[in-house]
């Protein structure tokens, strides 16, 4: 079957899903910082998207049982963690928690279908072909993890932020997807994985791409990698000088580890970014701002340079 076939047969439910799991997810965010009745609402209206998500996903066949089963058994293991009463038993089900978030990242676990949402594309000369793929597994885990945390279910990364001025936090993460960007950029340049390459699609392009990337990657690697990753390292690494700087390269290496697929110059480009990520997450303790420094960059990528990558010679 062609492309275009199998788009012609998209349902118009799987885009429904799509947007259901986005107003769901952005609920939810709006939960944090709010009490009593405003936390109630959101809380309801989070509920009820999450519960049309499933619907629309199931009709549109972006889900089937088996999808449904896979994450009730992941929603049940991140509770186990949080609230297992024995550090045998927390070290067990965090392993089990991890092999469950990297199978439904990578699309592996079955009972997940993807949505066309872009035909393949080159965006510029010697650009790979670039094509766009709407998923509900990537994002439920960080969706899961995220309302856990909201539940209060004495959940060791529930962090305070510190008593910093929101410009403060702007001028931390802004700062740092400028050096990002540029560190980042120019180490894949001089490796051959990509170049400066400006462009303007068009703007149903870029508007889609934002909001995929958002939703769809961006929330659910962060919520992993900063709330649940960065602040377990926390507990388990000993209370030393140097302390944050190792959890912060840790970390960041993981990350690049998780984009090997994109080939070893892209997760070295993924890792050094990942290390402005984590440290974004430790300076202002908000996930808000290290998910604005991650989207900040992949856009710059998006715009500004080859992307995905150059084709290999």
């Amino acid at each position: 079957m062609d492309w275009c076939a199998q788009c012609a047969q998209v349902s118009t439910f799987g885009q429904l899903a799509l947007v259901a799991m986005a107003l769901t997810i952005a609920t939810f965010c709006c939960v944090r910082g709010t009490h009593g009745r405003w936390r109630r609402c959101w809380l309801s209206a989070g509920a009820l998207f999450a519960t049309l998500t499933l619907g629309f996903a199931a009709s549109g066949g972006m889900i089937d049982a088996q999808g449904v089963a896979g994450l009730a058994i992941f929603a049940i293991v991140c509770c186990g963690y949080r609230v297992a009463p024995r550090p045998y038993l927390t070290k067990l089900l965090a392993a089990i928690l991890i092999v469950f978030a990297v199978l439904l990242a990578t699309h592996k676990l079955p009972g997940f279908h993807g949505l066309p949402l872009l035909a393949p594309m080159s965006l510029c000369d010697g650009c790979q072909r670039f094509w766009l793929l709407g998923h509900l597994d990537k994002p439920a885990v960080g969706l899961l993890l995220f309302v856990i945390a909201l539940a209060g279910l004495k959940l060791p990364y529930r962090r305070e932020a510190r008593p910093s001025s929101f410009l403060r936090n702007a001028g931390i993460t802004v700062a740092s997807v400028v050096v990002i960007a540029i560190v980042t950029m120019t180490t894949a340049s001089l490796l051959g994985a990509m170049r400066w390459a400006p462009k303007v699609p068009e703007v149903a392009t870029v508007m889609l791409f934002f909001v995929v990337n958002l939703f769809f990657t961006t929330v659910a690697e962060e919520v992993f990698f900063r709330m649940f990753l960065h602040d377990a390292m926390r507990r388990f690494f000993p209370k030393a000088l140097g302390q944050t700087w190792q959890i912060i390269f840790v970390s960041a290496t993981i990350f690049g580890i998780a984009h090997i697929a994109g080939g070893p110059l892209l997760a070295l480009a993924a890792a050094i970014a990942g290390l402005g990520y984590a440290y974004v997450y430790e300076k202002t303790r908000r996930i808000e701002w290290a998910i604005t420094a991650h989207l900040g960059v992949n856009m710059t990528h998006f715009l500004l340079f080859s992307y995905p990558r150059l084709t290999p010679p």
